[in-house]
Formats: structure tokens, C-alpha cells, sequence
């Protein structure tokens, strides 16, 4: 069963967020609501938002949207104006509210503390200049001016909270050398598994039983995993491949397509695959990571973003350089032929996710931070 926060708090928490953007955004509500005397949504998408973002710009972005379609939604929110409006519409209704504090998850608005005077926070998952770092399309800003407008409405949402908690370590170091935050401001408090129980895994069947899930497949390094299977799998036939996500050229040898797929039908699918593989060029901290824990799969991995802090080598999986086809098949084959080596592992990563992973514990490590 899914946790609940330990013990209700008498809090009236206004929750900054986009409830249908990101699933996790909803657990963190879910749980609030378990943990809190009350919690008031303030969600800019259901509140009248329309995006800021210009239209003289979009004919020149268009060659790269159609490169990467991805691109568009993230441009139909993170520019600045679409900053801008959000952060007026969350301002705007908090104004008729009192809540004893604001609790946003993500930063792609922020809460307007000159006309808002109660504590403020913020959990998110990465940053900008981490995206122009290691990701660009993950940036798509017109031009330099933009991109410095985008970096000082994200700065000064950092600079007014009280507190801002981060997903993994590495988003928590960017904040600290990218943005100036003051480390005593700065708490990782890690992320949560989003099935509502975990299997038996005592008896679970390991064999050559591989799993890909993405839609995003350029940044999720789909093309290393398909020429490294490729390789290892005229190596060993028996391997097989599942993909679920939109991916083009679906036609391989030894791998099945499976599109979209409904949250709850994933738990099963989870359950029918051995090892989870990862082979992502920038992943800040990957729920679906979380989730083949949670129902006992070892996860191959890249050593981007904060992937390493919970795949460890020889505990939980294994990790490998992005782009770095001959490893990755090397490890494929590995594991197929490994079957105690998944089984313990299994194990290892299903306890990992009972202990620290689930969003009551991640919801009580934020509470533990806002006004008594």
C-alpha cells in the first residue's frame, strides 16, 4: 500500500503546481492533503494561463520544432513571458487566500513575495542553466537576450523562497554554483515511487528481458540502446526488447513496440521484464528509475545528471558513459546470463524504494522544513 506523511499537521498549504503536466506533481498533492489540515491548488494551466512566448519568434524556431517536436512544448512554456503571465496568475489568487505557507513544485513561474508575505518553497527537479549546460534543446530560447531575461525570472524565484528542494544532489550543486543559493537553503529530499504497492518479488522469473520506456527518444538515447541490442543480440538471440513510447523505425529483430501505455498497465509490465535500461544523454533523476526499483528490476544506466546516486554498480545495476554502444551491449549480454546477479540486485533496488523513495517520506522531509 502507498504510504501516508507519518502525522497530520495543522498547515493550510497553498500547492504551486501543474497537476496534469507531471504525475509526480499530483502525488506531492495527494500526500500534502494526507499530511495537512488543508491544502489550497493553485494550478496556472486550469487558472486562464495563455502562453507568453512571441510570435514573430516561431517562424524561425520552426525548423528546429520540426528537428525535435518535443521543442514546442518546451517552448510554450519556458520563455519569459510565459514566466511572466504564470507568475501573475499564481500571485493573483494567493492574494485572496492566507495560507501559512506556498509549497511549488517546479520553477517554471514563480510566487510574486513582494504582494505574497508568507514562507515560500520550492521542489524541483532541475535547473535552466543545467539545461544549457548538458542539454540545449532542453533550452529552446530565441536568442542570448531571452535565455538572460529566462535566467533572471528563474534566479529571483530561487533567491525569494525560504527553502528550495531538489530531486538529487546534482540539481542541488547547481543551485548552490549556478544561482548563488547559500547550501543551508538547499535540501535534497529525492523523489517517490508512483505505484500504490510493490510486488512479491521472493519468486520472480529473471531472464534476458530487457526494457526501454520514453517518448523524448533523441534525449533519452533510444539510437545507443537499438545498435547496442542490435550487436548483442547476434551475440544471444534469446535477448529480448521492450519499447514503450513513441520511437520511430519500429522494426527490429528481437524487440516489441508498445506505443503509449496507460500508468496502471504499467506495474505490468514492469513485472513481465527483467532489467530496466536507461541510455539517456540528460535525465535529471528519472521517476520510471524509481518505478523498475520499486517492482524489483536493476536498471542499466548512463552516468548523467543524478542517475549515479541511486544506480550503484554491482548493488542496483550497472552504468555506462552516454553514447558508448560497445559497453552497453557488453552489459546487455551480462545480464542475460546473470540470473542470480538480477535476482539480488532486484531485491536490493525493491528495499532501496521502501525505505527511501516514496512520496510520504519525500513529503514529510519537505514538512519537516516548513512553519511548525
Amino acid at each position: 500500500m502507498r504510504k501516508k506523511a507519518n502525522q497530520r499537521k495543522p498547515l493550510k498549504i497553498a500547492y504551486a503546481a501543474m497537476l496534469d503536466l507531471l504525475r509526480s506533481n499530483r502525488e506531492v498533492y495527494l500526500q500534502l492533503k494526507n499530511a495537512c489540515k488543508e491544502v489550497t491548488v493553485i494550478d496556472p494551466w486550469k487558472s486562464g494561463f495563455k502562453p507568453g512566448f512571441r510570435f514573430s519568434a516561431l517562424a524561425g524556431l520552426l525548423r528546429t520544432f520540426l528537428k525535435n517536436p518535443v521543442n514546442f512544448r518546451n517552448y510554450y512554456l519556458k520563455n519569459p513571458g510565459s514566466f511572466k503571465e504564470m507568475t501573475k496568475i499564481c500571485t493573483r489568487i494567493l492574494e485572496k487566500t492566507e495560507p501559512d505557507a506556498i509549497l511549488q513544485k517546479q520553477t517554471l513561474f514563480r510566487i510574486d513575495t513582494l504582494k505574497i508575505s508568507c514562507p515560500y518553497f520550492i521542489y524541483t527537479d532541475f535547473t535552466m542553466k543545467l539545461a544549457i549546460r548538458e542539454y540545449p534543446l532542453w533550452a529552446p530560447f530565441v536568442d542570448k537576450n531571452e535565455m538572460e531575461r529566462y535566467l533572471e525570472l528563474e534566479s529571483a524565484a530561487y533567491k525569494s523562497t525560504k527553502m528550495i528542494f531538489t530531486y538529487c544532489d546534482h540539481t542541488r550543486a547547481s543551485l548552490i554554483k549556478d544561482y548563488g543559493i547559500a547550501p543551508q537553503k538547499v535540501k535534497t529530499v529525492g523523489l517517490g515511487y508512483n505505484f500504490s504497492s510493490f510486488p512479491d518479488i521472493s519468486n520472480k522469473k529473471y531472464g534476458p528481458k530487457f526494457l526501454f520506456v520514453g517518448n523524448d527518444s533523441r534525449r533519452k538515447g533510444y539510437s545507443t540502446l537499438t545498435k547496442a541490442f542490435e550487436v548483442a543480440r547476434k551475440k544471444n538471440s534469446s535477448l529480448e526488447l521492450t519499447v514503450v513510447g513513441r520511437v520511430k523505425d519500429q522494426k527490429q529483430a528481437g524487440v516489441t513496440f508498445l506505443n503509449e501505455v496507460n500508468h496502471e498497465k504499467m506495474s505490468e509490465i514492469f513485472d513481465q521484464h527483467s532489467v530496466l535500461v536507461v541510455p539517456s544523454l540528460c535525465d535529471p533523476l528519472p521517476n520510471v528509475i524509481i518505478e523498475a526499483f520499486g517492482r524489483g528490476l536493476p536498471v542499466i544506466a548512463t552516468t548523467v545528471d543524478g542517475i549515479p546516486e541511486v544506480v550503484k554498480p554491482n548493488l542496483t545495476g550497472a552504468l555506462f558513459n552516454p553514447n558508448d554502444c560497445k559497453t552497453l551491449s557488453s552489459l546487455l549480454l551480462h545480464y542475460a546470463k546473470n540470473t542470480m546477479l538480477m535476482k539480488r540486485q532486484g531485491r536490493n533496488c525493491q528495499k532501496l524504494v521502501r525505505n527511501n523513495y516514496q512520496w510520504s517520506i519525500v513529503v514529510n522531509k519537505i514538512l519537516e522544513h516548513l512553519p511548525k
